[in-house]
């Protein structure tokens, strides 16, 4: 995977890779010879530049969804499989569901933003994934989405920094997204509350969301750049001791990103 980010969280986790278009084939206006011209043309007469833009951000989620399954029945013995053989439906409350005699019952979740898409999936229970953007108007995601309290966890992560390469819109932005992959992990989203939704500091590097309900999530964090921007990229699933019926943390989860 292009901008592989390696390694593995306490957890166990695969951390999530960045695939670009490079590896989905790209604008086929881009591409050379005959082949990439005329698929470029057909491409063009069929759909709007709006259009076209969509269906590759769909294509994305599609192949990080079903890589982040398979990297998963790898995982658990299951061999090499084949991408048709990992369908991806949608369960009644419009989640992405993988589908099929291998990945039935496993959990999923995906997300993409700009040229990037992300997925997670796991055997053991609900989780959550969300990609965004480095905001640009911080002052806006302030007024919207984040408290008080969660304005001075931003300021304290920041001033915690050792280096330059983050700043108070890289926090800002990582505390929304962490709020989004909690509320996809409990199945309801934000709801159009997202300030009900509060965000505290945990060990490692992490964030705990606490839900309305006063359900509890851990969420990781990591980033991944493309051509456009740098992006934040905030995950959770089941605690450690829901994974295997011990507190024995076990490599169970697979997240890839297109």
């Amino acid at each position: 995977a292009d901008g592989d980010l390696g390694g593995e969280d306490r957890a166990g986790s695969r951390l999530p890779q960045q695939l670009t278009d490079r590896v989905l084939g790209g604008d086929p206006a881009q591409q050379p010879g005959r082949a990439g011209a005329r698929r470029a043309a057909l491409v063009a007469g069929a759909f709007g530049g709006a259009q076209i833009a969509a269906h590759h951000q769909l294509l994305r989620g599609r192949i990080a969804a079903k890589d982040a399954v398979r990297e998963l029945l790898w995982e658990s013995g299951a061999g090499p499989v084949f991408p048709a053989e990992v369908a991806v439906g949608k369960d009644h409350d419009g989640r992405p569901r993988p589908e099929g005699p291998l990945a039935a019952g496993l959990h999923l979740s995906l997300a993409h933003k700009d040229h990037v898409a992300v997925a997670l999936a796991h055997r053991s229970g609900p989780v959550g994934i969300d990609i965004e953007p480095v905001t640009d108007d911080p002052q806006a995601l302030e007024r919207i989405a984040l408290t008080p309290a969660e304005r001075r966890l931003a300021d304290a992560l920041q001033a915690r920094e050792t280096t330059a390469s983050t700043g108070r819109a890289y926090w800002l932005t990582a505390l929304w997204c962490a709020k989004e992959a909690a509320a996809k992990a409990a199945g309801s989203g934000l709801g159009g509350r997202p300030l009900e939704w509060a965000v505290t500091s945990a060990p490692g590097g992490a964030l705990r969301v606490l839900s309305p309900s006063g359900q509890a999530h851990l969420v990781h964090l990591d980033s991944v750049h493309d051509l456009s921007a740098r992006h934040v990229v905030a995950w959770t699933g089941p605690p450690p001791e829901d994974r295997t019926g011990t507190v024995t943390p076990t490599s169970t989860e697979a997240t890839h990103g297109s």
